[in-house]
């Protein structure tokens, strides 16, 4: 199928749920945002570790950025993302739609930790996880 029509179907969904929902508008974007949020904090903690603490001897190799066999595989990243995500940002939220098991025992209306339940669930299993990563293929 041509790329202009995918491009045009999803323009069409697009305009139909912002049709359909411009009343709600304000509140679908506040929790998407705070739903980014989640991910976010999993994915710079994910970039910072990489670059702080795997490469730092041995740095990056400009070279190799085109060469999908010399790069690493992202086992370890999408593996930490899932359950810094999940696991930490989805129990520990308090939006308004949802409120996590963690997120509700605290205070009435739930207590926002997502966040950072998000940054620790990533900042122990992304280390553990690359270095099996580079022992296991070598990238």
């Amino acid at each position: 199928m041509p790329h202009f029509i995918w491009s045009l179907l999803v323009a069409i969904i697009i305009a139909v749920l912002a049709i359909a929902s411009q009343q709600y508008l304000s509140t679908v974007v506040s929790n998407f945002v705070s739903l980014l949020g989640y991910w976010t904090i999993s994915f710079t903690l994910i970039l910072l570790i990489e670059d702080k603490w795997f490469r730092r001897q041995e740095g990056y190799n400009l070279l190799k950025w085109d060469q999908p066999s010399k790069l690493p595989l992202g086992i370890a990243a999408v593996l930490a993302l899932l359950t810094g995500y999940l696991a930490g940002g989805v129990t520990g939220m308090a939006q308004t739609l949802y409120i996590g098991p963690i997120a509700a025992k605290i205070g009435g209306f739930g207590g926002e930790v997502g966040s950072y339940l998000s940054a620790v669930f990533t900042a122990i299993v992304y280390p553990i996880a690359r270095t099996i990563e580079k022992r296991k293929f070598g990238r």
